[in-house]
């Protein structure tokens, strides 16, 4: 562990920790029953978008926090391909940062 790897945890984490405030607020907003069904569509969307990002960070997060120490290595099958789906007409496959220690 060194510095630079601590400073990019803290990094992610406070990046982790801004777009989950996002991500509840877009979720409050999309369970308004005020919402016209256009603008709840959109407010859905955006949610599951920030959903998908958020996850993102977490993997990435956790990736670091073993590197750090702070945490323990998952199962081997925790890093294997995803594939997320914010919408019916998006599909990514994202493979989540594995920790150094299983990087070949």
């Amino acid at each position: 562990m060194n510095i630079e790897e601590l400073e990019e945890f803290k990094s992610v984490v406070c990046e982790l920790l801004k777009e989950s405030k996002k991500f509840k607020k877009l979720s409050e907003k999309s369970s308004n029953p005020e919402l016209s069904p256009k603008q709840s569509e959109k407010a859905r969307t955006d949610t599951n978008w920030q959903a998908m990002h958020v996850k993102k960070l977490k993997y990435k997060a956790h990736a670091l926090a073993v590197d750090v120490g702070i945490a323990d290595v998952r199962e081997p099958v925790e890093y294997e391909t995803v594939i997320f789906n914010p919408s019916s007409f998006h599909a990514y496959e994202y493979t989540p940062d594995k920790p150094k220690c299983l990087k070949g």
